[in-house]
C-alpha cells in the first residue's frame, strides 16, 4: 500500500468510527415519556383537576405542550424532560383535586 492509499484508508476508517460514536450518542425519541405525560394529564382530567387544581393541571398541559414542540424539532433530550415534568406536574394536579373532593 502507497501512502496515497494508507491516507485514504485512515481517512475512511476515522470518519466510520465517528459515525459509529456519533450514533452510540444519539438519544432516542421519548416515546413512553411522551405517553406517560398524557396519561398522567387524563388522569388528572378525570378526577376534574383543571377546575380544582387549575394552576397545576395548566401547567402540566403546557410542559406537555412544550415536550411535543421539542420533540418535533428533534430535541429529543429536551422533550424528555419537558415530559418527565409534565408527568409530575399531573400526578400532583390530580392528587391536588382528589384531596379537595374529600373535604
Amino acid at each position: 500500500m502507497n501512502n496515497t492509499s494508507k491516507s485514504a484508508f485512515i481517512h475512511i476508517l476515522t470518519s466510520c468510527l465517528a459515525g459509529l460514536l456519533l450514533a452510540a450518542c444519539a438519544v432516542p425519541a421519548p416515546v413512553q415519556e411522551m405517553s406517560n405525560a398524557r396519561q398522567s394529564l387524563q388522569a388528572a382530567k378525570e378526577v376534574k383537576a383543571e377546575l380544582l387544581a387549575p394552576g397545576r393541571y395548566a401547567r402540566a398541559r403546557q410542559l406537555l405542550d412544550d415536550a411535543a414542540k421539542n420533540l418535533e424539532n428533534g430535541d429529543y433530550h429536551q422533550a424528555k424532560g419537558y415530559a418527565l415534568e409534565a408527568k409530575i406536574e399531573a400526578n400532583q394536579a390530580r392528587q391536588t383535586a382528589i384531596n379537595m373532593q374529600k373535604k
